[in-house]
């Protein structure tokens, strides 16, 4: 199934994430909402397992999240207090080291169950080795979070704070701030990131200072004076929150910009923005025409990132029952080795359906079984796509 036979609505409630990837690309927002992502999300296998920059970021939210909220809940010390060391000792014995083990370990069993056994190997043998740079990363961001209040008072930090409001009538926003810390009756909106920087960082918070302020649970707390964004990796980048009329302006551009990409995504199919620097990565480029029919401006491009292949062939045959196919490209013959997932869409297929292969590996002449004859041989493993085009 592809983006013109999927039907597409904007969201009754956007987020500042919704609307980064709607005005980037359209159509991969509407795919990615229609439940098409691929699991195969990087062509490849090269360099850090897909995911783990996801991981590392969960891993880092939730040991935060679990240490701010003991911090409030028992009334810890302020931060430069000689009582603070003993206070963490008492609540977390197994320091933040343990507490980051035991979230990584928590993120990995939900994760490796979506995964081959080769990955789930890999992912395991990475995590285990950024344990103590993430350790290194939550201890820096608990620093920053809790010195940002008052130096005369307890501060006041709450984590993973829910907000929503409208940002004009009928236009309404959420989001989940990181970090909320109150201080002297004025708010500091703080966001974590384990990547590198962006512009869109503080845009990001600024729209949740437009919805703080109007949403009824956070209003009470004060008025939203800084915006803070904290780098895992070192760095800090903060700017004074827009107030009164500035606010005001701020609302009305994000609503517009929800307005617009709203009419962006009401196209049928809804717009594609192709390009060679974000398609051959795109998790969802299997589902998308406006990624094969680009492909020949950038055809040599997924072979420098990464050793895996896309195509779209016509089936010649289907063997065993669904478990490899013999197909014709613009580069000759194919024998197509599938993983049993794929099967299923396998036994559907005829002479002449139309495939695409997406994230399909390249075999050696020396690991292929005496008998296909053929140009070029490739496997489609668990994590890559087999998509029927008859």
């Amino acid at each position: 199934m592809t983006a013109s036979e999927v039907e597409f609505h904007a969201p009754n409630v956007w987020s500042f994430s919704a609307l980064r990837d709607a005005r980037e690309c359209p159509r991969r927002w509407a795919l990615r909402a229609s439940g098409r992502v691929q699991e195969a999300h990087a062509p490849g296998g090269g360099g850090a397992a897909p995911g783990m920059g996801l991981m590392r970021g969960r891993v880092c939210h939730a040991v935060l999240e679990r240490m701010l909220d003991a911090h409030r809940e028992h009334d810890g010390p302020a931060w430069g207090s000689p009582a603070l060391q003993a206070f963490w000792k008492r609540h977390f014995s197994r320091g933040i080291v343990g507490l980051v083990r035991e979230e990584a370990d928590r993120e990995l069993r939900r994760d490796i169950s979506r995964r081959d056994p080769s990955f789930e190997a890999r992912l395991r043998r990475e995590v285990d080795e950024a344990i103590p740079s993430l350790a290194a990363s939550v201890s820096a961001l608990l620093r920053l979070t809790l010195s940002r209040a008052s130096e005369s008072e307890r501060p006041i930090a709450f984590a993973e704070v829910p907000v929503e409001s409208e940002m004009a009538p009928g236009v309404r926003w959420s989001g989940r701030i990181d970090a909320v810390v109150r201080g002297g009756g004025d708010v500091t909106l703080i966001d974590f990131k384990t990547g590198t920087p962006s512009p869109q960082d503080l845009e990001q918070l600024t729209a949740y200072a437009c919805i703080f302020e109007r949403d009824v649970r956070t209003r009470g707390l004060g008025r939203v004076r800084l915006l803070v964004v904290l780098y895992a990796r070192g760095g800090v980048e903060e700017q004074d929150a827009p107030t009164g009329d500035a606010l005001d302006a701020e609302r009305t551009r994000f609503a517009r910009e929800a307005l617009d990409a709203a009419r962006r995504l009401s196209a049928s199919p809804p717009e594609a923005s192709p390009a060679p620097e974000r398609c051959p990565r795109c998790d969802v480029r299997g589902h998308c025409d406006a990624y094969w029919d680009a492909r020949v401006m950038w055809e040599d491009l997924p072979q420098k990132v990464a050793p895996t292949i896309d195509a779209e062939l016509s089936v010649t045959e289907v063997l065993g029952g669904g478990r490899a196919l013999l197909a014709r490209g613009d580069a000759g013959s194919w024998f197509v080795r599938l993983d049993p997932k794929h099967e299923k869409v396998a036994r559907t297929l005829t002479s002449g359906s139309r495939v695409r292969l997406v994230a399909a590996s390249p075999v050696p002449r020396a690991g292929v079984d005496e008998g296909p004859s053929a140009d070029l041989v490739v496997e489609v493993s668990g994590r890559g796509m087999l998509i029927s085009r008859a």
